[in-house]
């Protein structure tokens, strides 16, 4: 649990860093500048992944305090992310082709969270720790 927790952080920190490295890179697009909707579009899904690595922080730190009630918790922060990632990898690469810029925080394969495969692995070890903890408490009452 505390290896999780540490992870969690780790990929915060890690995550917090490519954005600012993204959005401070030059971005060139491939037709012409991006519209209002893509720009309001970005925002959003900018928005929404960085409130979820902080919320993996945050879950985070409760793991390394032994809070078991923060491994499913985990595991829906873990979800999220990968359906964060389906729906914008949709609207960036197959809606918005001609607006996607060289250097995208949303839609990234580059991302660190998604070339190491972090949420998935981080799903099943939430599952196995949660499955370890239901096991555990019948046997110790």
């Amino acid at each position: 649990m505390r290896i999780l927790g540490s992870l969690n952080i780790v990929c915060f920190l890690t995550g917090i860093c490519y954005t600012v490295l993204a959005a401070t890179r030059p971005w060139v697009h491939r037709v012409k500048p991006p519209s209002d909707i893509y720009w309001l579009i970005f925002a959003l899904f900018l928005g929404v992944n960085l409130v979820l690595i902080s919320m993996l922080a945050y879950f985070g730190v409760r793991l390394l305090k032994g809070d078991e009630t923060a491994i499913l918790h985990t595991s829906a922060v873990f979800s999220a992310e990968i359906m964060s990632f389906i729906l914008s990898t949709s609207l960036f690469w197959y809606h918005f082709p001609k607006y996607v810029p060289e250097f995208d925080t949303c839609a990234d394969i580059f991302a660190p969270q998604i070339l190491t495969g972090y949420p998935v692995i981080g799903i099943v070890a939430t599952l196995v720790l949660a499955m370890r903890i239901r096991w555990k408490a019948p046997a110790e009452r």
